[in-house]
């Protein structure tokens, strides 16, 4: 019985972690499509979903306002259900940030990848192996400045 317990565990393990590498290829894949390709030109990218999990949206939201000008970082919002709500929370020139893009085809969610509901930042400075992490509240959201 724990033989089978230990097999079925492992193939989870196995599915998961090959949803998250898949995921971050979709990510990657989609980076190179857009228009301003930011891999090369961003040490970042910030994908903030506009619908989950509130408080970590939240502090996403907040780190956005507090760094939007930073020339490191790309910003993401995605499963954006009101561009209107989204200029009211962070800002009406959201559409004229080079560093930005409001993802309206839903391209950057992967309906295989449950943890869509977090924001998460992808560390693009190796470009031969993309890592990301989640944001979530209570998590210091500090990512230091090439200058500091």
């Amino acid at each position: 019985m724990k033989r089978i317990i230990f097999i079925f565990w492992s193939v989870i393990s196995l599915f998961s972690c090959s949803l998250n590498k898949d995921y971050t290829r979709q990510v990657e894949a989609k980076l190179k499509d857009l228009d301003n390709n930011p891999i090369g030109s961003y040490s970042f990218i910030i994908i903030i979903p506009e619908e989950g999990c509130s408080g970590c949206i939240s502090e996403a939201e907040d780190f956005y306002m507090n760094n939007k000008e930073r020339q490191d970082l790309f910003f993401i919002f995605t499963n954006i259900s009101s561009i209107k709500s989204i200029k009211l929370r962070v800002g009406k020139d959201i559409k004229d940030k080079k560093n930005v893009f409001l993802d309206l085809d839903n391209d950057f969610l992967s309906e295989q990848f449950n943890e869509n509901i977090y924001p998460i930042v992808f560390d693009i400075r190796n470009k031969d192996n993309i890592t990301y992490r989640f944001l979530e509240p209570g998590i210091d959201l500090q990512i230091k400045s090439p200058k500091e």
